[in-house]
């Protein structure tokens, strides 16, 4: 997954928990450098097994009039302490 990570493409979809017990997905909407900045989806799930429901929803389940940035550095510490479940890259 820090393959990924480090080498993003445009409409990969991350699975993240966001604390406890809030689960959503974020899709890349672009790369700029350094920074990956991501569509958030619409919906969240208390339950990582509900992140599969909330990726049925597709394009349209996510809220493309919301783009929140990270940099490459702070995505590799969110997977090292769990925030980033996975990546799906299709």
């Amino acid at each position: 997954m820090t393959g990924f990570i480090l080498a993003p493409q445009k409409n990969d979809v991350y699975e993240l928990n966001l604390k406890d017990d809030v689960y959503t997905l974020y899709k890349i909407k672009k790369i700029v450098s350094d920074t990956i900045y991501f569509w958030p989806s619409k919906f969240q799930t208390d339950q990582a097994s509900g992140l599969s429901d909330i990726a049925d929803k597709g394009d349209k389940g996510f809220d493309e009039s919301i783009t929140v940035g990270f940099p490459k550095v702070k995505l590799l510490e969110m997977h090292k302490t769990g925030a980033i479940i996975a990546v799906d890259r299709k």
